[in-house]
């Protein structure tokens, strides 16, 4: 009889422990669980922080592609933008005070050729973050008071030497932002204003010899 409880409690024993192992097994299988799901969330506010980094990187590096303008790219906008509201200016007196048709007709190209590209110089200019000058300075405007006091075939004569001149060093300021300008967009719009310009002086050349007979 005692040999028979006594195996009897044996083989129990193993039967007990089963389901209590198998508690073990599930606690301590939930653990991985835990840790996943800490690595994925992790993992997650990472992805987040560097997209973060990245975005504040891009616009770091789109800042430093506008970046500012060269001193000499600034110096042609702001003597590009002078020189064309002085021929507007110049022209639109001619207009008023010139006795040759000719000169008259002159004038009016300019008035119409210049006005574009002073237009396109602000909105090229504005894009970069460049305000032109908008009025006249002390040497222009001593030009225009000169040209005031003048009229008939005084005037004439004097504002076609005038533009020859000046387009002479329109031409030339231009040529030199579209062979060494720093900036994309202003050496394109010298580049494509350049014809414009000699064909001006062109036209004020011929002019200025009929002006002067």
């Amino acid at each position: 009889m005692k040999r028979t409880l006594a195996l009897a409690s044996c083989l129990a024993l193993p039967l007990m422990a089963a389901p209590a192992f198998a508690q073990s097994s599930n606690a301590s299988g939930t653990m991985p669980s835990n840790d996943a799901t800490s690595q994925s969330t992790m993992g997650q506010t990472g992805a987040g922080m560097t997209g973060e980094n990245q975005t504040g990187m891009g616009a770091d590096q789109g800042s430093m592609a506008g970046g500012k303008l060269t001193s000499a790219d600034r110096r042609f906008v702001d003597k590009a933008a002078m020189s064309g509201i002085a021929e507007v200016q110049a022209a639109q007196l001619a207009q008023q005070k010139a006795s040759s048709d000719q000169v008259k007709q002159f004038a009016q190209k300019m008035i119409t050729d210049h006005s574009q590209l002073n237009q396109n110089l602000t909105q090229t200019a504005q894009t970069l973050g460049v305000t032109p000058p908008t009025s006249l300075d002390s040497k222009y405007q001593s030009q225009m008071s000169k040209l005031q006091n003048l009229s008939g075939e005084q005037f004439d004569k004097a504002y076609m030497k005038d533009q020859v001149r000046d387009h002479e060093q329109a031409i030339k300021l231009f040529r030199t932002e579209a062979n060494d300008g720093q900036n994309p967009q202003l050496k394109q719009l010298a580049e494509q204003s350049l014809p414009i310009l000699q064909q001006h002086l062109q036209m004020a050349r011929s002019d200025m010899k009929t002006a002067s007979r």
